[in-house]
């Protein structure tokens, strides 16, 4: 066990990452302040936490929306963070601790992407699994599960949705579990098959999330079946199965589908998760 553990639309093998013992444990949106330090946790005290302090990053790499040397040009392609570098206690304006035991995940809408002119250009802050005990990529076969207690707190104004967390293979999005701004919902997106231009389908799995509300959502496949849930409410889906042998990883953060040029200054998505853990 180990410890951890982050204006448009503001608001405020196993391994498991729990809530530090620092803390006390979307289409248009009004501002809720990032949260002060918790009671009895010194402003000097939180400004020193690093995710790292709150999280063991070990098994994880890290997507920035910017380059290696700090530029958000949406020409250059986006920084990865590698896992000894995230242990070390990397930190920046797009992946920090909050004070209060949280990590805040931060895409600008405006950003590097990671092909540019290749593939999606989109930005993100996001956490891509890297299993120790997997294949030189650090994906894995046969089943995993992956649980989280996130909030989005903010949607970049040109963006649907905020996605929180994915299932992948090297080549295709096998599942999102995404933040619909304008029901306020949180769903799941299973793609049929590991194959370009498969269907896929959204499914509703729990209404009535304002942002800034806590979510806690589990995403699991094994003996292809894909399961996913929020707040209790499950779901289930029989998948092809071209993913029972694809190698796959999880990722966890701010991802969303806003170009990433063109947008207004200070246009970002923004995820806190107080807790992840990802089995096998």
């Amino acid at each position: 066990m180990h410890s951890l553990l982050s204006h448009p639309r503001l608001a405020g093998s196993a391994t498991l990452l729990l809530v530090s013992t620092l803390a006390a444990c979307g289409g248009g949106g009004a501002a809720a302040p990032d949260t002060a330090p918790a009671a009895g946790v010194s402003s000097s005290i939180a400004a020193t936490v690093t995710p790292a302090s709150l999280m063991d990053l070990s098994g994880w790499k890290l997507n920035l929306p910017v380059d290696s040397a700090g530029s958000d040009s949406p020409q250059n392609g986006a920084r990865t963070v590698l896992p000894q570098e995230l242990v070390a206690g990397f930190t920046d304006d797009y992946f920090r601790a909050d004070g209060q035991g949280r990590i805040v995940f931060t895409a600008p809408a405006n950003g590097a992407v990671t092909t540019p002119g290749v593939g999606t250009d989109h930005t993100r802050s996001e956490l891509r699994e890297f299993d120790r005990q997997g294949d030189a990529r650090g994906d894995w076969t046969g089943s995993g599960a992956l649980s989280a207690r996130c909030e989005v707190r903010q949607v970049a104004t040109a963006s649907a949705t905020a996605v929180i967390g994915q299932l992948r293979s090297e080549n295709h999005v096998f599942a999102q579990v995404v933040y619909r701004v304008a029901t306020q919902d949180i769903a799941v997106d299973v793609y049929q098959s590991d194959t370009d231009g498969s269907r896929h389908a959204l499914t509703a799995l729990v209404s009535g999330v304002a942002l800034g509300q806590p979510v806690a959502y589990t995403l699991s496949f094994a003996a292809g079946v894909l399961t996913a849930s929020a707040n209790g409410t499950q779901r289930s889906f029989t998948v092809d199965s071209s993913w029972n042998a694809a190698p796959l990883y999880f990722k966890v953060g701010a991802y969303h589908t806003a170009p990433n040029a063109g947008n207004p200054a200070g246009d970002a998505t923004s995820v806190a998760c107080s807790a992840i853990a990802v089995t096998h």
